[in-house]
């Protein structure tokens, strides 16, 4: 066996394409919601305290996958155009908690509608079965993957 036949191409390797799909989606949100003044952290970070309720700023960057000095630009600006509010743990004072207001709210379902609609354009070539399967895998792979 040649060096040539043992080299797989871009094409061949699944974590390309999983990489190469994933940006495409990305940009596609990043664009869609740029239209409401929103990233994607926010609309990831506002859905899980629709979620969740209010939560603990560490608890809630590790659920929206952001460290946390990261994270804290992201409240911030969340917190500035009224779609959050912070507050003191009343037991433990240097904890905060995030909380969702009908502001926020209000922005995450027009952001969920403009991503519905999104998602419905990009999915639109598998059939309702294969958006299962995919869905499946992504969230198993997600599961096995470290942070």
């Amino acid at each position: 066996m040649t060096w040539e036949t043992c080299v797989r191409t871009l094409d061949e390797r699944l974590g390309y394409l999983v990489v190469r799909a994933g940006l495409r989606v990305r940009k596609r949100y990043v664009a869609e919601l740029a239209g409401l003044e929103m990233l994607p952290h926010h609309h990831a970070i506002l859905s899980r305290l629709r979620q969740h309720g209010p939560t603990y700023q560490a608890e809630l960057a590790a659920q929206a996958g952001l460290a946390p000095a990261e994270a804290v630009g992201y409240f911030d600006s969340l917190r500035h155009v009224g779609y959050v509010v912070r507050d003191r743990d009343p037991v433990d004072r240097r904890k905060w908690i995030v909380i969702l207001t009908q502001a926020g709210a209000d922005a995450l379902a027009e952001a969920d509608q403009v991503l519905d609609a999104l998602e419905a354009g990009i999915f639109a070539c598998l059939t309702e079965a294969e958006k299962g399967v995919l869905a499946t895998l992504v969230v198993r792979l997600a599961q096995t993957l470290p942070a």
